[in-house]
């Protein structure tokens, strides 16, 4: 397994391209070793989905200059994948200012956005992104639901009747469909209900817990059962 993840590692490393630039190492143990057996273990782990296990290691990988871009893309994974997305979001953000044309660091940044609560913010780096690949329908599908959560309905709509139109046979129309479902519903209100004889009117509506109102109810109830109480043992003494 640990040998499988020296090669994803490569693999990874080549994604990224400018990030990391790691010699072939000749001779005895050095540190670039250590990181490099950190790095494999880091990976191991991440394979096995222990991504808390990984964590440590990735860390002490990115301790080392060759290391230090991609160990810390795998650390920022990480922190994601166990559900700190505000720290896997500082680490994508401090990745991408320093190599800011980076697809798959934007790409990352964008979803670390999006999960830690920011998509608004996630809207113009999906809006680039979308701009370098138009004829993806996955990419045009996740900006549609971005822009859904930032409650940029009318655009996301836009965005869905686009994709309609470009991406007919793809297999992800039917999210598309779920997406307009969606953005519609949070688009416009539920029509205002017609009061029936079934439905309680204002004045019988329950008061909601806590207010004054649900107080004096509740103050006329136990009034009402202590007086009937006191009727009841006065016919069972007489």
């Amino acid at each position: 397994m640990i040998a499988k993840s020296v090669a994803m590692a490569s693999i990874a490393v080549a994604l990224i391209g400018t990030f990391c630039s790691c010699a072939v190492l000749r001779g005895g143990i050095t540190r670039q070793t250590i990181a490099s057996e950190y790095y494999a273990i880091a990976e191991a782990y991440s394979d096995l989905e222990k991504y808390d296990k990984a964590i440590p290691y990735y860390k002490e990988a990115a301790k080392e200059k060759e290391y230090r871009n991609a160990a810390r893309y795998g650390l920022g994974r990480m922190y994601g994948l166990t559900g700190e997305w505000e720290t896997a979001r500082d680490i994508f953000e401090s990745l991408l200012k320093k190599d800011p044309n980076n697809e798959l660091l934007e790409t990352a940044y964008s979803f670390s956005l999006v999960s830690s609560g920011k998509a608004d913010e996630a809207v113009p780096l999906y809006r680039t992104i979308m701009e370098l690949h138009p004829d993806d329908p996955v990419l045009a599908r996740n900006f549609a639901e971005v822009q859904i959560l930032a409650g940029e309905y009318d655009a996301a709509l836009a965005t869905i009747a686009e994709a309609r139109e470009k991406f007919s046979d793809s297999d992800v129309m039917k999210e598309f469909d779920d997406l307009e479902a969606q953005a519609t519903a949070a688009k416009e209100p539920p029509p205002e209900q017609i009061p029936t004889d079934s439905m309680p009117t204002e004045g019988q509506k329950k008061p909601v817990a806590g207010t004054e109102k649900f107080k004096a109810e509740k103050v006329k109830e136990e009034k009402a059962k202590a007086e009937k109480a006191a009727r009841t043992a006065d016919s069972v003494k007489n």
